[in-house]
């Protein structure tokens, strides 16, 4: 529902933040029932509130024990085996120094690819095949910069956009280093999640590396937009959780750089 509403404002034009369609779209939200929080009597929402409009009276999308049960969650869903890359076809490299894509680790989230590890940036275009709009989103996915939910918060939002028009770029950008050992980083992430002494950290803000790779993408979008069929002033950065700490990221940036609008979705990272 949310990126249905994200889309409706891309096709209009219109500028768009998450804070901005909650405040507008809420009551249409409610229907859907999303993920209200039970079990937690702090911040477990009223009758008939759903967890947007709980947010929403907390004041914005950075609650940090919301965080912590969107981790937990989210940890109890992180296979301890590993998958083979799924195959990216039309996948655009974004050149950077240090590049290895041997230390990328793609493993099962809730049963979809993801990857962790990555230090080769790319982009993966999902085009219209028909009815495009001319518009053109960068898609990154979340992860807490320790890894990216591709599939979930990346193909299949990027899919959805391109059947309705929009061209979408799915963006990889390079995340801090985890252990290479699957079950090692399901424990160290574990530990993290509970606040006890981890070899992982989450950052701050958004790592430089996250920004390069995110201008990266943007100047490449604009640069090629002739090729892909695409408006450059029409050209927006959304992400999800850390990827909604990026596409803030993205708005600082100069002007010449800067996309035309952001989608920020549940921009949480501190836990």
């Amino acid at each position: 529902r949310l990126v249905t509403l994200v889309h409706q404002r891309i096709r209009q034009g219109t500028s768009v933040t998450t804070r901005q369609i909650v405040a507008q779209d809420v009551h249409d939200c409610r229907s859907q029932s999303i993920v209200t929080v039970q079990g937690h009597p702090e911040i477990e929402a009223a009758p008939g509130e759903t967890r947007l409009e709980k947010k929403v009276r907390l004041g914005g999308f950075d609650d940090p024990r919301i965080e912590v049960i969107q981790m937990q969650q989210a940890q109890a869903e992180i296979a301890r085996t590993t998958m083979p890359a799924p195959p990216q076809t039309g996948v655009i490299a974004l050149q950077v120094a240090g590049c290895d894509p041997a230390s990328e680790v793609w493993h099962p989230d809730g049963g979809k690819p993801a990857v962790r590890n990555v230090t080769c940036p790319t982009l993966l275009p999902f085009l219209p095949k028909a009815g495009a709009t001319g518009a053109t989103v960068i898609v990154a996915p979340g992860g807490g910069f320790l890894g990216l939910a591709i599939e979930k918060e990346g193909y299949e939002i990027a899919r959805w956009l391109a059947e309705h028009g929009v061209a979408a770029f799915v963006l990889k950008y390079r995340t801090l280093p985890t252990p290479k050992d699957q079950g090692v980083f399901v424990d160290e992430l574990t530990k993290l999640i509970h606040g006890q002494p981890s070899s992982m950290k989450l950052p701050d803000d958004t790592p430089d590396i996250a920004r390069e790779d995110g201008l990266a993408a943007l100047r490449l979008v604009r640069a090629n937009a002739a090729k892909f069929g695409v408006d450059p002033a029409r050209l927006g950065f959304m992400g999800f959780s850390a990827g909604g700490f990026l596409s803030r990221t993205m708005v600082l940036a100069d002007k010449a750089d800067r996309p035309a609008f952001t989608a920020p979705i549940y921009p949480n990272m501190a836990p």
